[in-house]
């Protein structure tokens, strides 16, 4: 024998969609939002221009682009100008890990007279 008075049937309850009075009298919020963003839309593009507002958009499109352009073009020579430093600075210290290790000085200023010792440095095994 089954027991069915364990389930229960579930009451199932529709809610009816309502419109909220307090965004608006008789209009929902979105609606208004709508209506407020078509409405600038209208007052800001307008119906139409001229071939003279085409022509001056058209240009200040083609100035934006070069700006652009000449934009990426200085942030492109920044970078390669900071890897050259960046691989100069690289090159420098094994120089000079060479020449302190020609000289005997591992610590201490390099100075004139340490630069003046050197005759010739072997970069081959670095």
């Amino acid at each position: 024998m089954a027991n069915h008075g364990f389930y229960r049937r579930q009451k199932i309850v529709r809610l009816r969609p309502t419109i909220d009075a307090c965004l608006g009298v008789g209009m929902v919020g979105g609606v208004k939002a709508l209506y407020a963003v078509l409405l600038a839309l209208v007052l800001g593009v307008g119906c139409g221009g001229g071939k003279e507002e085409k022509a001056a958009k058209a240009k200040v499109a083609a100035a934006e682009g070069k700006a652009a352009a000449a934009t990426e073009a200085k942030a492109a020579e920044a970078k390669a100008a900071a890897e050259t430093k960046a691989k100069a600075a690289a090159d420098w210290k094994v120089i000079e890990k060479a020449i302190r290790s020609r000289i005997y000085k591992p610590t201490d200023k390099l100075t004139k007279a340490d630069f003046e010792k050197v005759t010739s440095l072997d970069l081959g095994y670095t």
